[in-house]
């Protein structure tokens, strides 16, 4: 006996999963159904079978946008049947289905065919040198008698081939390596020192806020726990979150704090950190301990008001 789950809506729609004792589900990749979207958790559910039981059993993590059961929430674990109806955060639907009487098919890989083997190519064998003198065996050689005039004997006496003239080599016109400029060094009417360094660093922040205009602009949007909905732009650096007037975002809500936690953009990246709260702040429905770092879309909760960091359409 083994399980399956047909994805019907959303982006896996279509696909079919087969496991035979426990598949998760959720939005990190180490899941065994990974869902890319920020409503759903990062550990959301799982379907697992009982071996004392015999059956499946569909269970909610703790997920922050809920797992529902042909129709009815889940709390804790429930029993599934054939064709049960799984619906994930409201938008990702599943049907389970049971496959009794047989085993989970083994995947096999494929065989790469013959003509699909790597080929290695064989190397060029080495070219003769054609003005290579030729090799002298000096066991076949005879005695040569001195010249008549007395002279020396030369190698030509010996059956020796005369050795390849080398051409004249016209010596080439030295190519200088070119110099790399020299950066100049700003001045000031003073002509000192200090006044360049000031300049250069002037440049700097210039380069600075011109990569801050670069850098894409976020907004933070809230639901209140009555509905009402909120959003506010983030600037660079440190944004404030809490109930006083003087945060950089306040919203009025009994179950945050003063200063409940801060959000600061640099160049592209978002960080939360949590300001020793009274009812906490999660991202993902984990209480932050520390500051991580998140990605557009990715659920937030401070106290009971849910937020979620979106790029400005502007």
């Amino acid at each position: 006996m083994y399980g399956k789950l047909l994805c019907k809506t959303g982006q896996l729609a279509g696909k079919v999963f087969e496991f035979a004792d426990e598949v998760s589900i959720g939005n990190t990749p180490e899941n065994t159904i990974h869902l890319s979207s920020g409503i759903i958790s990062a550990r959301h559910a799982r379907i697992f079978l009982d071996p004392k039981k015999n059956d499946f059993f569909l269970e909610d993590l703790g997920s922050y946008n809920g797992t529902k059961l042909d129709g009815k929430d889940v709390h804790g674990k429930k029993k599934l049947k054939e064709s049960s109806f799984i619906t994930l955060a409201n938008t990702f639907e599943f049907i389970f289905q049971i496959v009794k009487g047989k085993q989970l098919p083994e995947k096999k890989e494929k065989a790469v065919p013959d003509e699909q083997q790597p080929v290695v190519a064989r190397q060029p064998k080495p070219k003769a040198i054609a003005d290579a003198p030729t090799p002298v065996d000096f066991a076949a050689k005879k005695e040569v008698a001195a010249p008549a005039d007395g002279g020396n004997r030369t190698m030509l006496d010996f059956g020796f081939s005369p050795m390849p003239s080398i051409p004249e080599v016209t010596p080439q016109k030295k190519i200088e390596a070119p110099q790399k400029p020299s950066l100049p060094v700003p001045e000031q009417a003073s002509g000192k020192r200090e006044d360049a360094a000031a300049t250069m660093f002037i440049d700097a922040g210039k380069f600075e806020e011109e990569m801050k205009k670069r850098a894409p602009a976020f907004q933070l949007e809230f639901t209140i726990p009555k509905g009402e909905k909120k959003s506010f732009a983030l600037k660079e650096g440190e944004n404030k979150v809490g109930r006083l007037s003087t945060s950089d975002i306040s919203i009025e809500d009994v179950s945050m704090s003063r200063n409940h936690a801060l959000v600061t953009v640099k160049t592209g990246t978002i960080k939360v950190k949590d300001l020793g709260s009274k009812n906490g702040t999660f991202v993902n429905d984990q209480q932050l301990a520390s500051e991580v770092e998140i990605t557009p879309d990715t659920p937030i909760r401070f106290g009971l008001v849910k937020a979620m960091v979106v790029r400005s359409s502007g």
